[in-house]
């Protein structure tokens, strides 16, 4: 028998419909919905029995070739008998649910069931205009469902597509807390958070940063690299973060990037040249996992002999992503708070990049004669505690002061001109 064919599809519908409703009959739950449920298949099984009847009676009839359609791959009832055949083997096969607490099987169902009902509403009217033999209006309402069918067809691969996006982004959220556990955009929210208004736009509006910003460069141009040294407490951290917040509120887009890091004495044991380009890896690929290929190859293998990657192999998966871009900008804060040998790996690492992509570093450090030799003949810009920005911050602190000071204007810009002289530059 044509398993394609209205005739086949009928009996198969009455068959399971049969099977179904004998097992829900067993079923101790005696609600409402669930007599409802097996009243409207076993009607709907009745009506499809007479339309078969019919069909048989009036084969060469005009309108025998629309009920066909029903029947077909696309149709209305072969949909139908796909559904009960599933809700059948859910219920009766050897992995079924017979051994299933009998009080327990309409719950099981119920959402199946709803799906049914949805389907039997649809199918019914179509049934019925089918038994008055009328071919035009048939037509119509086949067509009609049709759209139906396929409206809800879209709507289920909207469904499917939402559900695969949701996986797509766990997956790629847990590879990348697999390369770096680090957390340098808490950190620059915190320090962008705790900045006084308009302060460091003299080291902003600088010539040397801004040509560092948006100068020509080449793999052999010292404009790929600022150093910004600074005496201890003039506020290198705090520049290092404002130079971020600039970069990611005027430059950065899809193609491109801006990464940072924060190196920190304390962290000494866990901060090498690897954790730290994995750091960046992980910036530079966190929104945009269309990019991070290079990053699931490496996490596929690892993962399977649970190792980590190595310095050689987060900096190809670096290399492969920068390719991605067009520039990208890297500020690193305390580099002198680094040990020798990670820092003279993570320079060179960063220089060998540098010679191939446009990749921009900016480093801050203490005045240590190595790391100074490091950046020779690269620009230069001194991270000093600018008289105008202590003065902002004095008076952003004004609440702090006694209340004597508060209410005396002159007493309150001697304050703020005796600790502008004190710092000088710190």
């Amino acid at each position: 028998m044509d398993p394609l064919s209205v005739t086949a599809s009928i009996i198969a519908v009455g068959q399971a419909t049969v099977k179904i409703v004998e097992c829900l009959k067993d079923a101790k739950d005696a609600s409402t919905d669930r007599s409802q449920f097996t009243t409207e298949l076993s009607n709907l099984s009745n009506l499809l029995a007479t339309l078969l009847f019919r069909v048989d009676e009036n084969s060469n009839e005009p309108w025998h070739a629309e009920v066909r359609e029903l029947g077909g791959k696309d149709g209305l009832i072969y949909q139908y008998r796909v559904a009960l055949e599933q809700l059948k083997d859910k219920i009766s096969g050897e992995h079924g649910i017979r051994k299933m607490a009998k009080a327990l099987l309409w719950k099981y169902i119920k959402e199946d069931a709803k799906d049914i009902l949805s389907r039997i509403e649809r199918l019914k009217s179509l049934v019925q205009i089918a038994l008055q033999m009328d071919h035009f209006t048939l037509s119509e309402a086949i067509e009609s469902r049709m759209v139906d069918v396929h409206n809800d067809s879209k709507a289920i691969k909207v469904g499917v597509d939402v559900l695969q996006h949701d996986q797509d982004r766990q997956r790629h959220c847990r590879i990348i807390d697999w390369l770096s556990s680090a957390d340098f955009p808490a950190q620059q929210s915190d320090l962008v958070g705790r900045r006084q208004e308009a302060t460091g736009l003299w080291f902003l509006d600088s010539p040397k940063f801004t040509e560092w910003v948006g100068g020509s460069s080449s793999s052999s141009s010292p404009n790929q690299t600022l150093f910004c040294p600074g005496i201890p407490g003039a506020g290198k951290t705090m520049m290092a973060a404002i130079a971020v917040d600039h970069l990611q509120s005027t430059v950065q887009a899809h193609d491109v990037g801006v990464v940072y890091a924060y190196c920190n004495y304390k962290g000494r044991a866990d901060q090498t040249a690897s954790s730290l380009l994995a750091a960046m890896l992980k910036q530079l690929v966190q929104d945009q996992p269309s990019m991070a290929e290079p990053l699931y190859s490496m996490h596929n293998h690892h993962e399977i002999q649970k190792t980590r990657p190595s310095l050689e192999e987060i900096l190809g998966a670096l290399q492969s992503v920068l390719a991605h871009y067009q520039r990208v900008y890297v500020v690193i804060d305390a580099l002198d708070e680094c040990v020798h040998d990670v820092r003279d790996e993570l320079l060179s690492k960063l220089r060998h990049v540098q010679s191939k992509t446009d990749v921009r570093v900016m480093a801050t450090s203490r005045f240590i004669p190595d790391i100074v030799e490091q950046f020779s003949g690269m620009p230069e810009l001194e991270v000093r505690a600018d008289a105008a920005d202590v003065k902002r911050y004095v008076v952003g602190q004004t609440r702090r002061l006694p209340r004597c000071v508060q209410r005396d204007d002159k007493l309150q810009q001697l304050v703020q001109d005796e600790i502008v002289k004190a710092v000088d530059g710190m």
